[in-house]
């Protein structure tokens, strides 16, 4: 059903790849520009791999929550239910469309994401020196490419759960996306404001900026697994509700899992 009745949107994908070809063009002038502007073209390029990665995101949260929204809507979904399909099945497939759909979008996203990173280690190498702000750079480049497949699957995950709970496609992709994002970017805006506050963004070290950037990443990381795990859990507790015609309560499953895991202990 993903892939045959939900193809991608053919205005995200002219948009993609031309920004994505413009991000390119952008690489390619930082190699033949002097050190100045190169490294103005090189900023740029970044840029627009950042605007493509959220936009992809966006778009994967706006596809997973659609998605079973709309089969709800239809009878699909509780039809294929009583037909014999497993809900395990059914979850897998969507996901499996899904990745299938956007497998070009995020592997050239990868793939423009490490030549950025090539880019910038042969600025280095031209400048006989590698400085903190370029070490801070590469771990932001290559955490990119973790986040972008790790905020795929939570955004999917959390998607399909969401799905479950709510009948209007809007609210579920808004309860997903701040769900899942939200605590990343209120954790970078609290780094943010502590090295404003504290005088170290514009300090000689660099030192505690990029500690404290590891520390946002691995948390953002965890969050993201978290979300993954829990929505996994939701999705089982959610397809049994629906099998039965039991609206889906996360909050009086939590309190089951609750005592059943008191009762084990």
């Amino acid at each position: 059903l993903q892939r045959t009745f939900r193809p991608q949107s053919i205005v995200f994908n002219w948009t993609f790849y031309s920004v994505l070809t413009m991000g390119a063009i952008s690489l390619l002038i930082s190699l033949f520009l002097a050190k100045l502007s190169d490294e103005k073209a090189l900023f740029v390029a970044m840029t627009i791999a950042f605007g493509l990665h959220q936009w992809a995101k966006l778009q994967i949260a706006m596809a997973a929550t659609s998605g079973l929204v709309e089969d709800r809507r239809s009878g699909a979904l509780e039809l294929l239910i009583v037909s014999g399909v497993t809900s395990e099945n059914l979850i897998a497939g969507q996901r499996k469309a899904l990745r299938y759909q956007y497998r070009w979008v995020f592997r050239l996203l990868i793939l423009f994401q490490l030549l950025l990173v090539a880019r910038l280690a042969a600025m280095c190498w031209d400048y006989k020196k590698i400085s903190e702000t370029a070490i801070l750079t590469f771990v932001y480049l290559f955490a990119g490419c973790l986040f972008l497949y790790s905020d795929r699957e939570a955004l999917m995950r959390r998607g399909q759960r969401q799905s479950l709970v709510h009948n209007d496609p809007m609210k579920a992709f808004r309860s997903t996306w701040f769900y899942t994002q939200a605590p990343g970017w209120l954790l970078m805006v609290l780094i943010g404001a502590g090295w404003i506050g504290t005088g170290g963004l514009y300090s000689s070290s660099m030192g505690s900026v990029t500690g404290s950037s590891l520390v946002w990443m691995i948390l953002c990381l965890w969050w993201s697994t978290r979300v993954q795990r829990r929505s996994d859990v939701d999705l089982r507790h959610g397809f049994h509700d629906l099998s039965t015609g039991v609206p889906f309560d996360s909050d009086e499953w939590s309190l089951r899992d609750d005592f059943r895991r008191a009762a084990d202990t």
